[in-house]
Order: C-alpha cells, then sequence, then structure tokens
C-alpha cells in the first residue's frame, strides 16, 4: 500500500527540483494534470494482466490485432470485442510507445479458429423470429 505522505513529499521535492531547473510553473501544473488524469481511468477489461510477457521483437505464432484484421478481412473492433469478452486471449504486449504497454498479441491460429467460427451471441436473425 502507497504511504500518502511519502508521496506527497516526493513530489514536492520533484517540483522543487524541477522549479530550480528552469521548468516553469505552468509546465509542472499540466504535467501532474496529466499524471492526475492518467491515474483516474480504469484498465480497461480482458487487458489488466500484470503477468503478460512483453516482447521487443514479435514471436513466432503471434501477431498484433491490426495485422491479424487485415490479414484475416475483419476488424480491429471485433478482434477487441473477443477479448473483452473472452473469445481470444492476450498472449502477451510488443513494447511500444503506448502507456502501461504497446501491442495487445494474440495467437494467429486463435484468431483464424475463432473466425472460421464466431461465437454465437446478439440478436437471432429475422427468419428466425416469429410472430
Amino acid at each position: 500500500m502507497l504511504d500518502s505522505t511519502r508521496t506527497a513529499e516526493d513530489l514536492r521535492a520533484a517540483i522543487g527540483v524541477a522549479l530550480s531547473s528552469g521548468v516553469s510553473e505552468n509546465e509542472i501544473v499540466s504535467m501532474v494534470a496529466t499524471v492526475a488524469a492518467d491515474a483516474e481511468q480504469p484498465e480497461l477489461p480482458g487487458f489488466e494482466d500484470p503477468g503478460l510477457p512483453f516482447y521487443t521483437e514479435l514471436p513466432n505464432g503471434l501477431i498484433d490485432l491490426a495485422t491479424a484484421a487485415k490479414n484475416h478481412g475483419c476488424t480491429v473492433h471485433r478482434l477487441r470485442t473477443w477479448v473483452h469478452k473472452g473469445h481470444l486471449q492476450v498472449q502477451g504486449r510488443l513494447r511500444g510507445p503506448a502507456p502501461g504497454g504497446g501491442l495487445l498479441l494474440v495467437a494467429e491460429e486463435q484468431v483464424k479458429s475463432r473466425l472460421a467460427n464466431p461465437p454465437k451471441n446478439g440478436r437471432p436473425p429475422k427468419s428466425a423470429i416469429t410472430y
């Protein structure tokens, strides 16, 4: 558990160092607001697993969601939805500039299998509805 007193002291010290090195007060306020906004945003379901490995190079058999969507003729939105609902399992992240990691990686064979046999959900076809 974080000690809020210690964290506040560290922040005051860091602000003092920044001011003494020429960073303006407006820049500091902007940085603190950005950090506070990032801290308030909750993690998306399915993406918060701290045990996910980070890769610097794409391992064999894994593919990022954008490339998978392009290669297999579907949308990234569909793949992300399947990840959120647990139909696709995230195998790791490819290091990138995004906060908290980078590109999500899934097994290419799992994407092919899921696209060949998509999960059944949503509304039934109109032909199945009887009045």
